[in-house]
């Protein structure tokens, strides 16, 4: 007990929410589960977590001799102590790299349990384990119905991450708070794909997140649903109620147009610099460019000024030596013309 209450008042002290503690244990439920979505094509090609998920599932498989997994999450909307990077093109979780100041404050919690002479490994945002399940496990948060991770006060605008470790901690106490989503549909009635389903399925082939992630063209008949984003949704987050308390004033169209021409403008080694902290498949910097003009195709009721630079760009990409990024500049001129 006494090393739960230092490790609650450490994860106080820097800045971080939903301190849960569970033993170690299979996640036997999601395991079946991700296999089943895998199976019917839910998880289109997406990897993480489904690339194997008997390993994903298996905490112990971190760590010989774990005994105990405490989970911990980072609030990143609103924060006021942490610089924002980006702003519209890309969705509030990537517009900072939230998951490395995570890590840096559970170092420094495993730096105290090994201070007691026990094991201690952090993960987070990794195909090596559910992190979301663990956190339910150790109550820290509820699933939400668009699948994503609730903390209590908190809202689903957090990062989450595990410390395992072969400690013996006592667990979390069971706490009064919130159950579920009870009869909200909130976010499945925003989504413009219609990507969630019910009990937190979602259809990774029309989830706007993977759509903008995954190598290759993108489905035309999701590319005006798509909006002027790059990278990452936000929409069924900002429609829930348990983040309502939550608001910010998000740029104007003409702002949000003028980063994705300046974007659009960036070399390979300019773009891997400056979205370092995002995941891009193998690199490839042309996904951001297609997303990117998918997002002008979709900019439209602005000033004529505005319209003819967006043009010219278009224009000017229809040249481009990828035919990918030729496709959808001409589909974005269609769109605008």
């Amino acid at each position: 007990m006494e090393l739960y209450l230092e490790l609650e008042a450490k994860s106080l002290e820097l800045g971080l929410i939903g301190f849960g503690v569970a033993p170690i244990r299979r996640f036997r439920n999601v395991l079946v589960m991700l296999k089943d979505r895998k199976e019917i094509g839910l998880a289109d090609s997406m990897e993480f977590t489904y690339r194997n998920p008997k390993r994903s599932t298996d905490p112990s498989a971190i760590l010989d001799g774990a005994r105990s997994m405490v989970t911990l999450g980072l609030s990143y909307y609103p924060s006021t102590e942490i610089a924002i990077e980006f702003s519209s093109p890309i969705a509030k979780y990537a517009r900072s790299d939230f998951y490395s100041i995570l890590r840096d404050r559970l170092e420094t919690l495993a730096k105290l349990i090994r201070s007691k002479g026990f094991k201690a490994v952090v993960v987070m945002d990794s195909n090596a384990l559910v992190d979301k399940e663990a956190a339910v496990r150790s109550g820290s948060g509820i699933y939400l119905k668009n699948s994503l991770l609730s903390i209590q006060g908190h809202g689903s605008f957090v990062v989450i991450g595990t410390i395992i470790t072969d400690a013996e901690i006592e667990r979390s106490p069971k706490r009064s708070r919130i159950t579920g989503c009870g009869s909200c549909t909130s976010c499945i009635q925003a989504c413009p794909t219609s990507a969630i389903g019910p009990n937190g399925t979602i259809d990774a082939r029309l989830c706007i997140s993977w759509v903008l992630q995954r190598p290759g063209g993108i489905d035309p008949a999701l590319r005006s649903r798509i909006g002027v984003r790059i990278y990452g949704c936000d929409i069924c987050q900002d429609v829930c109620p348990y983040n309502a308390k939550l608001k910010a004033n998000e740029p104007h169209l003409d702002e949000v147009v003028s980063d994705l021409i300046a974007i659009l403008g960036l070399g390979d080694q300019e773009l891997l610099e400056r979205f370092s902290h995002l995941y891009i498949y193998k690199r490839d910097v042309n996904i951001l460019r297609r997303n990117a003009l998918v997002g002008l195709g979709n900019s439209k009721a602005l000033q004529l000024q505005e319209l003819h630079r967006v043009l010219e760009v278009l224009r000017n990409y229809c040249e481009s030596d990828d035919l990918i990024l030729v496709e959808h500049a001409k589909w974005a001129l269609d769109q605008l013309t």
